[in-house]
């Protein structure tokens, strides 16, 4: 490839990326990209948000072990933890009513139902910090206290 070649196609797809940029930026600050919640995400829109949230969790997280030893003091702590701060969202039981946390984008998970695909230091994060978009907030506890509901939630 000579050079000439290959400075038309860089220049081409530097082009077709800028004028994707300025067509995504402007689409958003005319309104036209939906934001309600509820209208379901596009299938674009979801596989980028969760490849993003999975990406920063995993970049972000702790990699030490749990300081908090898997005692029957500290399961019982994390199961009242994760009862009074977290059952509203995430359902106490498999056959409790989670259509509050359902009701969020993306939706918060049923942890009595299924098992997360986050390790505990990506748990401990996430319960720590929160998650922005869809409101998720970070837990104000100690962080014995947060890895006690870790316990529960694992």
């Amino acid at each position: 490839m000579n050079s000439k070649t290959l400075k038309s196609f860089l220049l081409g797809a530097i082009s077709a990326y800028g004028l994707v940029a300025v067509v995504l930026i402007s689409s958003a600050g005319l309104g036209i990209v939906p934001v309600q919640a509820d209208v379901a995400p596009s299938r674009l829109e979801a596989a980028v948000m969760g490849t993003a949230l999975h990406a920063v969790v995993a970049r972000r997280a702790l990699s030490t072990a749990n300081p908090v030893l898997p005692s029957e003091q500290n399961l019982i702590e994390g199961a009242r933890l994760y009862a009074q701060m977290c059952s509203r969202c995430h359902g106490l039981s498999k056959e409790s009513d989670n259509s509050y946390g359902q009701s969020f984008y993306p939706p918060a998970p049923h942890l009595p139902l299924r098992r997360t695909s986050y390790s505990e230091p990506e748990m401990f994060w996430i319960v720590k910090h929160g998650i922005r978009r869809p409101g998720y907030h970070g837990q104000r506890a100690s962080e014995g206290g947060l890895f006690r509901k870790e316990f529960q939630i694992d």
